[in-house]
């Protein structure tokens, strides 16, 4: 039997947003567990690392890049000057599929983000749900979604 291989998922987000982003980090749990991803943000750079260079790596090595979009995440000049415009180029070869997820009403619409289908539904704000978890397993059942149809038909990645 073919054992499968884990998809890359690169977490996107500014430090403002680390709740958020742990909160995520929860629910991508049984994806993990079941081999279907291999999650990866800048808290996992090891003490004596290239902060720049770590993150460009994972980066390019990522089949999906979810984007945490908050305002501090567009005020962010790493966020969006490096890690959204090396993501975009991605998408535009062909490497890796953009996820962006709406924490909370801001700016996004106005930037190259809103080129992007956005969760939960419709762009609607994770802060807007009366249940946060309810919103929350709106984004795990899309990127679900996205980790299924990347298995059946696979990026054109240098592996």
């Amino acid at each position: 039997m073919i054992e499968k291989q884990s998809l890359n998922l690169f977490i996107s987000y500014c430090h403002a947003d680390e709740t958020s982003k742990e909160t995520f980090e929860k629910f991508l749990v049984t994806l993990r567990k079941n081999g279907e991803i291999h999650d990866w943000n800048d808290r996992l750079i090891d003490v004596g690392d290239k902060f720049d260079s770590e993150i460009k790596k994972n980066l390019e090595e990522s089949d999906i890049v979810c984007l945490l979009i908050s305002q501090d995440f567009l005020n962010s000049e790493y966020c969006m000057n490096e890690e959204l415009f090396r993501a975009l180029n991605q998408v535009e070869n062909g490497k890796s599929r953009i996820v962006p997820i709406i924490l909370d009403h801001c700016m996004w619409l106005d930037t190259e983000i809103s080129n992007y289908m956005a969760i939960p539904k419709d762009g609607t704000p994770i802060s807007e749900f009366s249940s946060e978890n309810k919103a929350w397993m709106q984004v795990i059942e899309s990127i679900k979604k996205v980790v299924k149809k990347l298995e059946k038909e696979p990026l054109k990645k240098k592996r």
